[in-house]
């Protein structure tokens, strides 16, 4: 028997937080799989067999198996709701226009995710050791790809990326993604007034509300970790203190 609809997933990961948002908007039955990355699951041999590459999200459709956040996204939208205002799959030209638009959220993952890795999580697990220079020529990467977004908005003055009715998949990529750093408060909007308003908005999407109410949740959780709970056992442990 089917165990049906399987997201395997991290609640921190931008990624993944796309494929949980697209199925809660569509109100697609499924069941979370949360993949510990501290432990190396994702590294795993039967995680392998999913996701040959190591990554999250992945999901388990039946007997189908599928990687990667947009084209995750897609299938489900295209297999369970063609018509929604998402990724109209009965409208090419709308299509072309939201993937023109996730084209440049392609730039901005591989320039948030390096932020992610070098700037922030590289500090606080103390596995980087980056000059002042060096942390914010990570941030300015990201900053290029954000006037993008702007012009973008202002060009096209309308409330979503592609509309100003309905958010599309591109509204719900774009925003995983700059909440990543935002909710951080690694990056500041005040230079990209079009893109701060538009946050503000899709962030009132409730499948995104969902999620990074989720996300804020879990990062209060690793901060006090981080802050008081691993100090308190490296002190307990240590010898120079007995």
């Amino acid at each position: 028997m089917s165990e049906g609809l399987i997201i395997y997933m991290h609640i921190l990961s931008p990624y993944a937080k796309t494929v949980i948002a697209t199925a809660n908007h569509l109100d697609i039955p499924h069941t979370e799989r949360h993949i510990d990355l501290r432990k190396n699951e994702h590294k795993s041999e039967w995680y392998l067999k999913i996701n040959p590459n190591g990554q999250v999200p992945a999901i388990k459709d039946g007997d189908h198996t599928m990687a990667e956040s947009i084209d995750i996204a897609k299938y489900l939208i295209e297999s369970r709701d063609k018509g929604t205002p998402l990724y109209p799959n009965d409208d090419a030209e709308k299509r072309e226009d939201i993937d023109r638009a996730l084209e440049i959220s392609q730039e901005l993952g591989k320039r948030t995710t390096d932020v992610l890795l070098n700037v922030y999580w590289g500090r606080i697990l103390r596995k980087t050791n980056l000059t002042v220079e060096e942390r914010q020529g990570f941030i300015n990467k990201v900053y290029e790809t954000y006037g993008k977004l702007n012009t973008h908005l202002e060009e096209r003055n309308t409330k979503y990326f592609n509309s100003n009715f309905h958010p599309s998949l591109a509204d719900f990529h774009i925003n995983n993604l700059m909440m990543s750093l935002v909710e951080k408060n690694i990056v500041q909007l005040d230079n990209y007034p079009a893109l701060k308003q538009w946050l503000e908005l899709s962030s009132q999407v409730p499948a995104l509300s969902d999620v990074i109410r989720r996300s804020n949740a879990a990062m209060k959780k690793i901060r006090f970790l981080v802050r008081f709970v691993l100090p308190m056992i490296r002190c307990l442990t240590c010898k120079c203190c007995r």
